[in-house]
């Protein structure tokens, strides 16, 4: 059993991060912790604003803490722990949290953590990189574009390599030589079947993103239509939210 810890906020960079570890978690054995962090003021701000500071942080953690753990719900039979962190130092509450929970994997976006946490990021995931008692995992990229640009062009090469011991084999069962012009016309032939089946390969991608993404438009009204209906509850009594204060 592996613990998945996913550092969010409302950037798409967390959004990626967070898909990349639903694909990657085994639903059936792991636990997966959703963590956001909200910065904490230093002393010396006046305290009038230091409360209106940290309930308009509070609301917007739990906001984002609620979103995502309903997309996990939604699309993992699994039940996350969700946690919320006060500090000044994002790269150091993260590696709390890691070591609290016993993370075997954390889950980080490459770029900003948006509006919730002010911080200078690329440290913090440097620091994460550097301090972290587990493994780690940086998001540059969405996931889809990751895979057509790298591990397509990678598979492209395969087939390519294997299309041309393909025709090295032929040619030397064939019991006549063949001309140039029909050795060039082969060749072309083979070249316009490529090109085909690469450009359905690409539909067929934007076919499945198109029908992901309606899904997740499904799923997001779905929720949306059920927090009206329920908004008479009391939200925060549906998930127990852990709440840290690192100094």
């Amino acid at each position: 059993m592996s613990n998945w810890l996913v550092a969010v906020d409302d950037s798409s960079f967390s959004q990626w991060a967070f898909s990349v570890a639903l694909g990657l978690l085994d639903p059936n054995v792991d636990q997966l912790y959703i963590l956001t962090v909200a910065l904490h003021l230093s002393k010396n701000s006046r305290e009038e604003y230091i409360k209106s500071h940290l309930e308009a942080q509070e609301k917007a953690s739990k906001e984002i803490l609620k979103k995502y753990y309903f997309i996990a719900t939604g699309k993992l039979p699994i039940k996350p722990h969700v946690l919320m962190g006060w500090s000044t130092h994002l790269g150091d509450s993260i590696c709390s949290a890691i070591d609290h929970h016993r993370i075997t994997h954390v889950v980080l976006g490459r770029r900003s953590l948006g509006a919730i946490t002010r911080y200078n990021v690329g440290s913090s995931v440097r620091y994460v990189l550097d301090h972290a008692n587990c493994n780690v995992i940086v998001v540059k990229q969405e996931l889809e574009t990751f895979s057509s640009k790298d591990t397509g062009k990678e598979e492209v090469l395969q087939l390519e390599e294997q299309e041309r011991e393909r025709r090295i084999n032929e040619a030397e069962s064939v019991e006549h030589d063949l001309s140039l012009d029909q050795i060039k016309k082969i060749e072309e032939e083979e070249r316009q079947r490529r090109i085909k089946e690469e450009e359905q390969k690409t539909k067929m991608e934007e076919e499945d993103r198109s029908k992901l993404l309606e899904e997740v438009k499904k799923l997001e009204e779905k929720e949306r239509k059920r927090r009206i209906k329920e908004e008479h509850l009391d939200e925060d009594r549906k998930i127990a939210v852990e709440i840290y204060d690192w100094q």
